[in-house]
């Protein structure tokens, strides 16, 4: 691995791409060498830098249909998931302005201090959660909810704006509900939630928000390292997957379920040379292609992604280990 090693360096001193892609790997996944950050961005960055910048007429980056399906897939995918509170890309997207929560704690916040709660929740976008007690409307017919709370007299309001109306009129008593909501504050002790919006809508907006995002990074604009990972996951999946995948097709709810397995199929397949570090190879290779047309890329904050997803997959090896012994 020494000798390796050795001319791996030589041949990338002279500029040699592929040599300078596997000192990148192998210094960020330790193998056969000392782990080192520095190292990994330094060799990552000689292969961006190393890309031929295009004219200022060429810029941007224009996606095949296959992996224009894959982004697709990619954005419900994780964007279903954040809706749903778990792990995604996007999670960093919405930390600081999103919170997920329940009516029954949002009411016991206020009963306990509502200069402290306010501070929590008022102007805040949430993600609500909790069982209907009961359809009202109010003022000029508007319409509004009341969510189960810490007491039948402090049950906390769901206000709507009238577009919201006709799905209103549908709910009913007893049945759980999830809303993306603006923290109103209180009155007379009651938590109040504005400018309500069922689940269905709020993941659609944001997966609006997401598209453009992602739209804005191939045509050359600098966006926030979770959007560009979550388009170059979209660009190696469509990389590894057959050209007959059905990913290929027109993503309706039932396709996406379809692909979600053929996905999910891929990956347990490819696990072994993912791990081995083709995974990182190809991310660093899409890196130097999207550079050579002018999209920008944040190298150093990938880097810290892709040496987080190596901790995380040495973590899983070792409990699986350790739970075979």
């Amino acid at each position: 691995m020494e000798k390796a090693v050795y001319w791996f360096q030589k041949a990338a001193d002279q500029g040699l791409t592929k040599a300078q892609i596997n000192l990148g790997v192998m210094y960020l996944s330790g193998k056969g060498v000392t782990k080192d950050r520095t190292q990994a961005l330094r060799w990552i960055q000689k292969v961006v830098a190393s890309a031929s910048p295009p004219s200022e007429s060429t810029i941007g980056y224009v996606l095949s249909p296959k992996e224009s399906n894959l982004i697709s897939y990619m954005i419900n995918e994780e964007v279903s998931g954040l809706a749903r509170g778990a792990d995604t890309l996007y999670e960093e997207m919405i930390e600081d302005t999103i919170r997920f929560v329940t009516s029954v704690d949002v009411a016991k916040e206020y009963e306990k201090n509502q200069v402290a709660a306010d501070q929590k929740y008022f102007k805040k976008r949430l993600i609500v959660s909790g069982k209907i007690k009961s359809i009202n409307s109010g003022l000029d017919n508007s319409p509004y909810v009341l969510l189960q709370g810490n007491h039948s007299l402090m049950d906390p309001q769901a206000h709507f704006d009238d577009s919201q109306t006709q799905k209103v009129a549908l709910l009913k008593k007893g049945e759980d509900l999830v809303l993306a909501c603006e923290g109103n504050g209180a009155v007379i002790g009651v938590p109040m939630f504005a400018n309500c919006i069922f689940k269905d809508k709020f993941i659609q907006q944001l997966k609006k928000e997401v598209s453009l995002k992602i739209g804005d990074f191939f045509n050359g604009r600098l966006v926030e390292d979770y959007y560009q990972m979550s388009a170059l996951c979209g660009l190696l999946f469509a990389r590894w997957l057959p050209d007959n995948s059905p990913c290929l097709m027109s993503l309706g709810d039932s396709n996406q379920k379809v692909c979600e397995g053929e996905v999910h199929k891929m990956l347990e397949q490819r696990k072994v040379l993912v791990s081995e570090g083709e995974f990182v190879s190809d991310v660093i290779s899409l890196l130097a292609i999207l550079s050579s047309k002018g999209v920008k890329v944040q190298t150093e904050k990938l880097v810290d992604r892709l040496l987080a997803k190596e901790s995380s997959e040495e973590k899983d090896n070792q409990k699986g280990s350790d739970a075979v012994k």
